[in-house]
């Protein structure tokens, strides 16, 4: 998961235009540790996106109320 977080992100900072973010380097450090898990809840819509396009078996990326409307 963390190599396709990061090659999502450089992706859409050198195809789409999208700026860097100071939280960039954080949100790669959560992406190393979410795959280790079967779900990864985020609040920020942005890396979502970015980790949605990512071809994964797990984790399952969603945000806190897709979460609990699946429990």
């Amino acid at each position: 998961m963390a190599i396709g977080a990061a090659a999502s992100m450089v992706y859409a900072k050198l195809v789409e235009g999208r700026a860097t973010d100071r939280g960039d380097s954080r949100d790669q450090a959560h992406a190393i540790a979410a795959s280790t898990a079967d779900i990864f809840v985020s609040n920020d819509d942005e890396f979502r996106r970015l980790l949605k396009r990512v071809p994964m078996i797990a984790p399952a990326v969603m945000s806190l109320e897709e979460f609990l409307a699946s429990s």
